[in-house]
């Protein structure tokens, strides 16, 4: 699992890796993963509750390009740049 992912300002993906962003690179073309791909979708919030003995979590995800591909995140470690109407 990926703690802290984003779609910065351009509508790219990026994920914290050793305390900074990384935009992530598509591996079907020359651009990064992003908006712009008819094959990336928006995030499903709170699509997999986990309950624990001591607390329950909330996770979220972002699928990508592949029906089996996502990204599993904490709902509160997503960051979305993107201006909204």
């Amino acid at each position: 699992m990926i703690q802290k992912i984003k779609i910065n300002k351009l509508g790219n993906l990026e994920i914290q890796r050793n305390g900074r962003w990384v935009e992530q690179v598509c591996p079907y073309n020359e651009g990064f993963c992003g908006e712009h791909c008819p094959l990336f979708s928006g995030p499903a919030f709170g699509d997999t509750v986990i309950t624990y003995p001591d607390r329950t979590e909330t996770f979220s995800s972002l699928h990508l390009c592949q029906p089996h591909r996502s990204i599993t995140f904490l709902q509160e470690e997503f960051v979305d740049e993107r201006e909204h109407d």
